[in-house]
């Protein structure tokens, strides 16, 4: 097997931080939505009595420190898992972790945040 079929049997890293950080993205903006008076857990199950969702900011990517230990195979089922570990005023800071069968193959922080020009 040559080095490059070899390796194309392998999710791109890049892949795996970028999912990651849109897991984060959508937990900030849901606990955005709540502050917002949104009912999230009506969003469950496509509840007919939400009626509108507010509009929500686009966040900023502020900082990423993960640390790739392990890589995926195309086909692996990659389970996601961010945790808000801190949140001050705008920013929210988040602890991630990726794994593959119950074996963590990423792990690291997400800064985001929501820029001065929203309220």
């Amino acid at each position: 097997m040559s080095e490059a079929s070899d390796r194309s049997q392998y999710l791109p890293s890049t892949l795996l931080y970028e999912s990651v950080a849109q897991s984060c993205g959508m937990l900030m903006n849901l606990e955005y939505l709540q502050s917002q008076g949104l009912v999230v857990e009506s969003l469950n199950h496509g509840c007919e009595s939400v009626t509108a969702i507010p509009p929500v900011p686009h966040s900023v990517f502020a900082e990423c420190a993960i640390t790739l230990m392990q890589l995926a195979r195309v086909g692996d089922e990659v389970l996601m898992d961010a945790r808000i570990s801190l949140q001050r005023a705008k920013t929210y800071v988040f602890q991630v972790e990726a794994s593959v069968s119950q074996m963590v193959i990423a792990k690291g922080r997400i800064i985001l945040a929501y820029p001065d020009y929203v309220s």
